[in-house]
């Protein structure tokens, strides 16, 4: 159990993390890949500036989630079917990365940049996209009611349908 902690550069690359519980911590430039989060609880326990590659955010501690990435390097993470309201991705690379099922209602992803990365039946609901890059986002598959966009991003909302704007 780890409580008011601040990690800062630290590697922990293909370390087990599962069963542990980071409340009120720290992540500041550390590595997190491939990190093993099994059954891991994250209360109020922010991320910035620091590479998490591969982890499986659907095997936490469901009922105890509650995180942030600020300039973050995400990629190849799996948030599938887990509640993320109000989460904080802002200025991050968002890579590969799977949200489906997910609720992001409210979340913010302001000027995050996204690269092959899913988003299925998620609720969108009042998100905030502004500034952020290189989003695909079907509306007929996610509900983006009152999410927040602006120009060129938003044009991220008409790939699915195959619609070319010149």
């Amino acid at each position: 159990e780890f409580v008011n902690c601040n990690f800062i550069n630290c590697d922990f690359t293909g370390k087990d993390f599962s069963n542990s519980t980071f409340e009120s911590c720290l992540f500041v430039g550390c590595n997190l890949s491939l990190t093993n989060i099994s059954n891991t609880k994250l209360l109020k326990t922010k991320f910035e500036e620091s590479k998490l590659v591969g982890l499986n955010f659907i095997k936490l501690n469901k009922f105890l989630i509650d995180f942030s990435f600020d300039k973050c390097n995400l990629k190849h993470c799996d948030f599938e079917n887990i509640s993320l309201k109000e989460t904080k991705f802002t200025t991050c690379l968002i890579q590969s990365c799977d949200f489906i099922k997910t609720n992001l209602e409210k979340a913010n992803f302001s000027n995050s940049e996204f690269v092959d990365t899913n988003f299925q039946n998620c609720k969108l609901m009042e998100a905030n996209f502004k500034g952020a890059t290189d989003y695909v986002i079907n509306p007929a598959e996610n509900n983006v009611s009152k999410a927040k966009f602006d120009y060129p991003g938003v044009l991220g909302l008409l790939i699915p349908f195959g619609i070319k704007i010149k």
